[in-house]
């Protein structure tokens, strides 16, 4: 029960500090905003000026695609970035020493940061909407489900890189390739090769796609498509979740978890 409580405080303390770096910091913040808005407006409207036609047909496509992408590329990099962040600070070992595990504090900072950038998808996609014409569904009963599942295996490979992160210490390179291969995820489709939908996001994408293109309800999609996306978040999660558990051992091992 102890361990549950100081579970619950750490992570109202996560929120409340993200929230409050956030406000402070209103500049990068708005900035972080704007430069990912840019980047969709530059591929529409400068899309529209050459291929109007083909941009039009493939707006909706587009705007879940951005969406997706900003809260996976936020969930994915908070991992890694945050453990070199503790290490640099040289704050890593006193996580290290909760009372909930290195782990377990690694997990819950995750899912705060899950949260923060669903906060910043959910802004992006006003943003598209109110200025690309864009006319999609925008059912949150279904929509919020589908994309915490899209976005889980991808927290999977942030676990991964995190491990990484504490026994290589520098990933950036690796992490900055990561972010644009998300990209090409959700570009895929599972209609056109059917063994893409085991790839992370590809599958909840198109799901999503479908959600706010047509309309259609979450109870409404094909039960397969849904168990399917239940057990890829699972199966990316863990896995990512025990390769972060042993590149910790073995960063103990070798005695260089708080070095930086």
């Amino acid at each position: 029960m102890g361990d549950i409580r100081t579970a619950a405080l750490f992570t109202r303390a996560s929120l409340v500090k993200s929230l409050t770096v956030m406000k402070r910091y209103h500049v990068n913040t708005l900035g972080r905003l704007v430069t990912i808005y840019m980047f969709f407006a530059m591929m529409v409207f400068g899309g529209r000026a050459v291929a109007p036609n083909l941009i039009n047909d493939s707006l909706t496509g587009i705007v879940v695609g951005f969406f997706i992408w900003t809260i996976a590329v936020g969930s994915y990099s908070a991992v890694a970035s945050d453990l070199s962040r503790e290490a640099q600070w040289g704050t890593l070992e006193l996580l290290s020493m909760s009372p909930i595990g290195l782990g377990s504090v690694v997990v819950l900072k995750s899912l705060v940061n899950m949260f923060i950038s669903f906060m910043f998808g959910f802004a992006v996609l006003v943003l598209m909407l109110l200025t690309s014409g864009a006319q999609i569904s925008v059912d949150l009963v279904s929509v919020v489900p589908l994309a915490v599942l899209s976005v889980l295996p991808v927290l999977g490979i942030g676990f991964f890189m995190g491990g990484l992160a504490l026994l290589y210490k520098r990933v950036s390179s690796i992490f900055n390739i990561m972010q644009f291969a998300l990209l090409a995820l959700i570009a895929l489709s599972p209609q056109v090769n059917p063994l893409v939908k085991y790839l992370p996001l590809t599958l909840g994408s198109a799901l999503i796609t479908q959600v706010m293109e047509d309309g259609t309800s979450i109870t409404a999609l094909p039960v397969s498509s849904l168990v399917t996306l239940c057990v890829v978040a699972g199966a990316y999660l863990s896995v990512g979740y025990l390769a972060f558990s042993y590149f910790q051992r073995r960063a103990r091992q070798r005695g260089v978890l708080g070095h930086y």
